[in-house]
């Protein structure tokens, strides 16, 4: 156990935003340990060069062994997995090292080394997991969906009983075509039911995907549908904007002064995935002003 004041020294001390580990994980406090914190944190810092943003999505490799740590990484730099595909999910470091190699092994031998490099947080999961999932048969284009699907179990995005309801579900039935390994690992049959079953999606299928139903809800997909933003600007909305945001985030950007000065800098995507706080950092910055032809709405 660590006390508040405890772990807010080490995160000053380490340039790691308290807040937002909090946030991540609270059980940090109940599990850490002031001294094997600050090991983990000096090999992540001064071994691997790891950003503390990184640290920050992932507190748990911070109640972790430090020696599995550093076994998990010198393996899989053995096998030639890049650092820069682990630093983004430092959870696969926390695995078990007996378990991380077995996982490793059964992936590389049934789906290929590529796999791994495209998905490298399947190798936090144990190949029990993956086995159930494969064991569904599901007919997928590539049969990496399964790796897809394992990893949303393994971080609780969704349950083996949830895929199976979902791909018995008479909606999977009707529209094949909008379920994909992203929708069965990160959403449910009951929301997809009120999606599939709306006014919104009959009047504007064009605007529904995988993504949609994976990351969206129908009470969010109203609120935008409905408002004066998408009324006055139906080209900005596409189904990513549906999925990755929300209206109060819309209207934030939409009436904005760095909106309607720049209107150009603004599409769909940029609705989806940004906020109005960066874009005006970004917009005001010398950076901005010194090279705006390297300024996209991306």
């Amino acid at each position: 156990m660590i006390s508040e004041q405890e772990l807010k020294e080490i995160c000053e001390n380490y340039n790691i935003n308290f807040e937002n580990l909090i946030v991540a994980n609270p059980n940090i406090l109940n599990r850490g340990n002031y001294k094997e914190i600050c090991q983990v944190l000096d090999y992540l810092r001064e071994k691997l060069d790891i950003k503390p943003s990184n640290i920050e999505k992932c507190p748990s490799i911070l109640y972790r062994n430090v020696f599995n740590i550093e076994s998990n990484y010198d393996f899989l730099k053995e096998k030639n997995i890049r650092i820069n595909d682990v630093e983004s999910c430092l959870h696969v470091l926390s695995s078990e090292p007996e378990q991380l190699k077995k996982t490793f092994e059964y992936v590389k031998e049934n789906y290929g080394v590529k796999s791994i490099e495209g998905n490298t947080s399947i190798l936090a999961v144990g190949i029990d997991i993956l086995e159930s999932v494969e064991d569904l048969n599901i007919k997928f284009k590539n049969k990496k969906g399964n790796l897809t699907i394992a990893v949303g179990i393994e971080f609780g995005t969704t349950n083996i009983e949830n895929v199976r309801e979902i791909l018995s579900s008479q909606e999977y039935k009707a529209h094949p075509e909008l379920f994909t390994s992203e929708t069965l690992a990160h959403s449910d049959i009951d929301k997809i039911r009120e999606i599939l079953s709306s006014q919104e999606y009959k009047a504007h299928p064009e605007l529904f995907t995988s993504t949609t139903l994976a990351h969206s809800d129908i009470d969010k997909i109203r609120e935008i549908l409905s408002s004066q933003e998408y009324k006055a600007h139906p080209e900005l909305f596409t189904s990513e904007t549906l999925a990755h945001s929300d209206i109060d985030k819309i209207r934030k950007i939409l009436s904005s002064q760095e909106y309607k000065a720049h209107p150009e800098l603004f599409t769909s995507e940029t609705l989806a995935h940004s906020d109005i706080d960066k874009i005006r950092k970004i917009l005001s910055s010398q950076e901005y002003k010194a090279h705006p032809e390297l300024f996209t709405s991306t």
